[in-house]
């Protein structure tokens, strides 16, 4: 984990060394996240091809090679490339999942509810930590304006760990680590945790059909301000 990942977190006496090791295991990830970024040839911030890109359908590791690198952060760049000449069908939707992976992160990191919404299928369904089950989308809006209008959630931030694809190319599932600060009374409140997501192809579009998400800790830990 790097200095800049960390310096903005001032953990109180009140965090525990279970909270502390979760919150590196997170940075480690997004740490792993950045080295396979490189290693595809592509920039940190997965808009701008690096030097050599041109040679990566050459040099790209072969199917039984590729597990853990699909992270979502070469996956805009990947997937033009890869349609341009001619990949497979399984890699070519790989790689439109990886965009739109990408895509509903953004929108929950912004906290923009009408772009996040359009990642979501109108059937579908979230098992929020500690609440039962919802579904359908205007339920998900309901609870995406809970956490990002009400003032709850301070910050949010996630990274995929793993994609599997079914071998039809139009249902998957991935999983992954985020990353909360939700508001406290006193302090705020640092969550760290892991989800779980099902993606379909419905009607030529890669959508969330499902979605679980739980915290690593029993409680949220206490920041200084």
């Amino acid at each position: 984990m790097s200095s800049g990942s960390r310096g903005h977190l001032e953990l109180s006496n009140r965090c525990s060394p279970l909270h502390m090791d979760l919150l590196a295991r997170y940075y480690d990830q997004l740490d792993l996240s950045n080295k396979r970024k490189k290693l595809w040839g592509v920039s940190i911030s997965g808009i701008a091809p690096m030097k050599g890109n041109q040679q990566m359908s050459k040099h790209a590791p072969q199917d039984s090679e590729k597990e853990g690198l699909y992270d979502g952060s070469i996956a805009e760049i990947l997937a033009g490339f890869i349609q341009g000449n001619g990949g497979d069908l399984l890699t070519r939707e790989r790689a439109a999942l990886q965009a739109r992976t990408e895509g509903v992160v953004a929108a929950e990191v912004a906290f923009d509810v009408p772009e996040a919404l359009k990642y979501w299928a109108e059937d579908a369904i979230m098992q929020p930590a500690g609440s039962p089950l919802i579904k359908g989308k205007e339920a998900i809006r309901e609870l995406y304006e809970q956490y990002f209008e009400s003032g709850l959630l301070r910050e949010f931030s996630g990274a995929s760990s793993h994609l599997e694809m079914a071998d039809s190319g139009d249902l998957a599932y991935e999983y992954g680590v985020n990353r909360m600060v939700l508001a406290g009374d006193d302090h705020d409140l640092l969550d760290v945790g892991k989800y779980l997501a099902v993606w379909k192809k419905i009607n030529g579009e890669w959508l969330v059909v499902a979605l679980s998400f739980t915290s690593d800790a029993q409680e949220p830990c206490a920041m200084e301000d």
